[in-house]
């Protein structure tokens, strides 16, 4: 949202900043379509800026209905909807001002619209899985690829050694560069080399070989909690699963595309639940068919207690986000009004030790550089009065000696955290006595 807010007040669509500084970690799409909806509106309010992730989300759930109900029926695309719709994971990142949820939507639609041509034909339908793969990587970086070619390319090894020509099609590549290259292209004309080296590191190579990362199989445990309790149904008497991959091969498509970048995923040092996010499409649109087929065997009590769990679960998701995710989460910003209302009250500068603070930064529509221990004796030294923010993680620091603190809350971000505010004045020289007149 920072980012969107600089956009619009900088006019640097192309190089945007965040607290000031260039960002370009991340590709800007997402942020473009915030800019322009609070530009189309006239307000950067949260509720404006979270409108990317939310229309995705609901494109998302439009587009897995009319997927599954084209190839399967209308009863495995409601299934499969039910399933997405009260994932957890999926149902917080729609709300969520986050680049997630777009990536979600580009990637799923690009294997849909390549399975389409698969069966259906039409090179219109490979022309827009292209292009929504450009779009993804315009969203988050070439990392949208592994949701794309390794699961088209283990499903030609094992299943159809013709979709392989999904990924030799050479108009596809150019439509894809065509998409994403130009920004990157810029960035690489406009942007020093330094600068690039060390995002690259930062953001690509050390998120590869990160020591002490979580372990391979963190990733088995956000599916699990995403998707409980409608993964039980790999495991219920009926046809089974191993079985349906050898005969069905929309299966078998779903099945490589959810697992396969699982499995390269957990590869990696670095692991978060979002990460895993653009898989639960293609995994609930699976689950939904096995939960149809398990429809047609089950007894009639079984079904019973289907269509219960469906009511709760549906029930339970609306009311959490709707009545209990305010109260859960209320630590995360219920410091925030006061916080800002006290600087803005200063007339100080405001700096931040070690660590950003971005919901700040975003409240406050301003940018507050972050100094680390060397930057803040440099502050010190030019003996001009400031202010600073510090969290509790850092109170303890010698770096801050001689601060004082004006202002505390026990709870910020983090039930556990809380933060403080110290302001910086120089002593004042003892003033000097006037000469007495004789």
């Amino acid at each position: 949202m920072v980012v969107a807010q600089e956009i619009l007040r900088s006019g640097q669509w192309l190089l945007p900043t965040m607290n000031g500084e260039l960002y370009i970690t991340k590709p800007p799409l997402y942020t473009w379509l915030q800019a322009l909806l609070a530009k189309l509106t006239g307000s950067t309010a949260p509720g404006v800026l979270r409108l990317p992730s939310t229309l995705s989300a609901l494109a998302l759930l439009v587009a897995l209905f009319r997927f599954v109900a084209r190839h399967e029926g209308r009863q495995a695309a409601w299934l499969a909807v039910l399933v997405l719709g009260t994932s957890q994971l999926f149902v917080l990142h729609a709300r969520n001002a986050e680049i997630e949820m777009m990536l979600t939507l580009w990637c799923a639609l690009a294997l849909m619209l390549a399975w389409d041509h698969l069966r259906l034909g039409g090179r219109w339908r490979l022309a827009a899985a292209w292009a929504c793969l450009g779009l993804a990587i315009l969203t988050k970086g070439p990392v949208a690829l592994l949701f794309f070619v390794p699961p088209v390319l283990v499903y030609g090894a094992l299943v159809e050694r013709r979709a392989w020509r999904l990924l030799t099609w050479p108009p596809g590549w150019l439509i894809c560069l065509g998409v994403a290259l130009p920004w990157y292209l810029y960035v690489w004309l406009h942007v020093d080399r330094a600068v690039i080296d060390a995002i690259l590191q930062r953001d690509i190579l050390a998120k590869v070989h990160r020591k002490g990362g979580a372990p391979f199989y963190s990733y088995l445990g956000v599916i699990a909690g995403g998707f409980l309790p409608w993964l039980a149904v790999f495991f219920l008497p009926g046809r089974r699963t191993l079985a349906a991959l050898r005969t069905r091969t929309l299966e078998a498509w779903l099945a490589a595309g959810s697992l396969v970048p699982l499995v390269i995923l957990s590869l990696f040092s670095a692991k978060h639940g979002k990460y895993a996010l653009p898989m639960f499409p293609i995994l609930a649109a699976w689950t939904g068919l096995r939960l149809a087929d398990w429809g047609e065997q089950a007894a009639p009590r079984a079904r019973r207690l289907f269509q219960t769990t469906a009511v709760v679960m549906l029930a339970g998701t609306l009311a959490f986000h709707a009545w209990l995710a305010p109260v859960v989460w209320k630590h995360r910003h219920q410091a925030l009004p006061s916080i800002v209302a006290r600087l803005e009250a200063e007339t100080l500068p405001v700096y931040a030790y070690r660590a950003r603070p971005i919901q700040l930064i975003y409240l406050l529509g301003r940018p507050v550089p972050v100094v680390d221990a060397e930057g803040l004796a440099a502050l010190r030294r030019s003996s001009r009065p400031f202010l600073l923010l510090a969290d509790s993680r850092y109170e303890s620091d010698p770096a801050l000696a001689g601060l004082r603190q004006v202002a505390h809350w026990p709870v910020y971000l983090k039930k556990r955290r809380g933060l403080g505010v110290y302001r910086f004045e120089p002593d004042k020289p003892a003033p000097v006595p006037a000469p007495e007149r004789r």
